[in-house]
């Protein structure tokens, strides 16, 4: 459930003063709509288009309709100087933004307001430092980034075909860029570790080896073949065209990106996390705060996490001992087509209110493009029509039907689909259609799993099990990553935690590792889902019999993706209006509904704890994360290049 930003989206940012106090709270009292405030947003949202090729072409269908002017067809640039001028316009549109009052204005465009400005501030605090773009870091990086866009490059017309080769075209003179850009790096000791290079070196060979029957040729030529505006002399034309630029100027360029990426090996100053280098916790800040769309400390997160973990697990032991079994989860029947799990989905979606009628496409991955890293992904629809939306399924990750079942979920009812076309069918913003809020989008995502595998059919001990082993996995890795890269622990340190989670030390090193080999990419999963269900859990606790589901996710969906510390202001404001008082304390899995069954608050004894231990081994699964992890088009890496200069 790796979500992958629009690549090379233009993100307006900027550096605040550092006198400026940001706090995350919408106003008590709401003025009418401020016309020119909308307009604002409207014009920083145009200047992303027509600034940046690939966001324009990412977010719209139709650019002609909408009046907007097609910017030239490039994969952009990539220099400190490029990013430093960046930063500058950056503050322009920070003092743009705050020119406007937020009392002065409706309490929707007080949540555009706040989303806006604590995004920009983001960006901009993660851009601070260029020195930490990794462009050629494996799984989320650039090169990484650049073929998978390109792999579902949306083409609706014989201009887009066009521009499609374009791009390939422009692929080598980016590429010189990128390790131009990333020389200058390792010359100051910022480089991948030795792991992460040999990670991004076999992708680089993966491609090379396959010679012609490659995905840049056979995922083209499979599109052209379907263009029925095209003759059979033109797809020939376009198909040649294609294959010259990839095999004359699109490998050449892979290998050399190899043979300069090998030179630089041994360039990293550091053995050890992002933590290690100067002001290494500091970039690690905001790229926590970015991912986990909370601005607490990496202390409170760390704690929080932790909590999680504990308490999940707790229940999880709780479960089997009070069930009595230990056995292999029940496996979902009648569902085996893609169609079939869908239409199930769709027919399952008590408690959430209803979205827009849309329209969808899903289907499997292509042979050339399966990789054991890509379960699946949704593609976010246009912004001038949100029934356009892709599913893409890798058949090779998702072999079992409940696997499929809850990717499915995920991705499409009620995750991601339905969240996205839910909001953008009220109305919203173009500019928020292209902000990307990662701990809310992935943390929905992930809470409704658990919603869903319940509506299965298979027996609820087999469903939670599910449920709680993939939120256990995501907790610890993401609650790890933060103890490596943002509080400096190591292996040891780790080890301790470990223990005291009651997990074994014998997994500290890969954890390490992981943390090391991707900084931040486990976040939005592990603490978007604990999130998600920490503020269900306390709005529950708060309302007891009057909690209604189908009102709590329209609280939560309504004002769109967001910060956590907005979320949890809109649900007190919730909860105080039905006559509730907020718990700050709370258990997680303790006033579900879904727990009824096996207890009020999903505590196990020491001794349970200890008998079950042994039947519930966490560690086995963790490994499997690398591909459970899987590219959606809303956003989990950083772009390498994090925003746009307007012109």
């Amino acid at each position: 459930m790796k979500n992958y930003s629009k690549i090379l989206r233009r993100i307006v940012s900027a550096l605040a003063a550092f006198s400026m106090v940001f706090v995350m709270s919408v106003p008590a009292v709401a003025a009418a709509d401020n016309k020119d405030f909308d307009e604002f947003l409207e014009s920083e949202w145009r200047a992303t288009m027509e600034d940046d090729y690939l966001s324009l072409h990412s977010s719209v269908e139709d650019y002609r309709k909408l009046g907007l002017t097609k910017p030239e067809v490039s994969f952009g640039h990539i220099s400190y100087e490029e990013i430093a001028d960046d930063l500058k316009e950056g503050e322009i549109a920070m003092a743009k933004l705050h020119e406007f009052k937020i009392d002065d204005l409706s309490e929707r465009q007080q949540h555009d307001y706040l989303v806006y400005e604590e995004y920009i501030e983001c960006c901009n605090g993660l851009n601070s430092y260029p020195d930490y773009v990794e462009l050629f870091r494996p799984y989320i990086g650039t090169l990484t980034n650049i073929k998978d866009y390109l792999m579902d490059f949306p083409i609706y017309n014989q201009e887009d075909l066009d521009d499609y080769l374009t791009l390939i075209a422009d692929i080598p003179r980016y590429m010189d860029e990128m390790l131009a850009f990333t020389g200058q790096q390792a010359a100051k000791g910022y480089f991948l570790d030795d792991a992460s290079l040999d990670i991004a070196l076999d992708e680089i060979d993966e491609l090379l080896e396959k010679e012609e029957d490659n995905e840049f040729i056979d995922v083209f030529n499979s599109n052209v073949d379907s263009y029925e505006w095209l003759d059979d002399g033109q797809k020939a034309e376009y198909k040649e065209k294609n294959r010259s630029l990839v095999m004359d100027e699109v490998f050449p360029a892979y290998k050399k990106a190899g043979e300069e990426l090998e030179k630089l090996r041994g360039s990293r100053s550091v053995s050890g996390s992002i933590y290690d280098y100067p002001d290494g916790k500091d970039y690690y800040t905001w790229l926590a705060r970015y991912y986990c769309s909370s601005d607490a400390s990496l202390q409170e997160n760390f704690d929080f996490l932790t909590k999680a973990f504990k308490d999940v697990r707790a229940y999880y032991i709780n479960l089997i001992q009070t069930s009595g079994s230990d056995e292999e989860p029940a496996t979902i029947s009648g569902l085996e087509t893609l169609d079939e799990v869908i239409e199930y989905l769709m027919a399952h979606m008590e408690g959430f209110p209803q979205g827009p009628d849309i329209d969808y496409t899903l289907s499997y991955l292509d042979e050339s493009v399966i990789n054991e890293y890509t379960m699946a992904y949704y593609m976010q629809a246009p912004v001038d029509n949100i029934r356009r939306n892709i599913i893409r399924v890798n058949p090779k990750a998702v072999s079992d039907i409940n696997t499929l079942y809850f990717t499915l979920a995920h991705e499409g009812f009620p995750g991601h689909l339905y969240q996205f076309t839910w909001y953008q069918d009220t109305g919203a913003s173009r500019l928020r259609h292209d902000v990307s809020i990662m701990g809310y989008q992935e943390g929905w995502a992930n809470y409704v799993e658990r919603i869903m595998l319940n509506r299965s059919g298979i027996d609820r001990v087999s469903a939670e099990s599910i449920a709680c082993e993939e939120f256990l996995a995501y907790a610890m890795y993401a609650a790890s990553d933060i103890a490596v890269n943002g509080l400096g622990y190591d292996v040891n340190q780790l080890g301790g935690w470990l223990r005291e989670i009651q997990m074994s030390t014998d997994i500290a090193q890969d954890l390490f590792d992981n943390a090391v080999e991707t900084p931040g990419m486990y976040l939005p999963y592990g603490y978007g889902s604990a999130k998600m269900w920490g503020l269900r859990e306390q709005v529950h606790a708060a309302l007891g019999d009057s909690f209604d589901e189908e009102e709590y996710h329209r609280q939560i969906l309504e004002n769109g993706p967001r910060q956590f510390g907005l979320v949890e202001e809109d649900l007190r404001a919730y909860v105080e209006s039905k006559g509730g008082q907020w718990p700050e304390n709370f258990s997680f899995f303790a006033n579900d509904d879904m727990t009824d069954k096996y207890g009020e608050d999903g505590a196990a004894t020491p001794d349970q704890q200890e008998n079950m231990a042994a039947k519930v081994d966490f560690a086995k699964a963790a490994p499997i994360l690398l591909v459970l992890l899987v590219l959606t088009a809303i956003a989990i890496n950083i772009p390498f290049i994090y925003w746009r200069k307007k012109k």
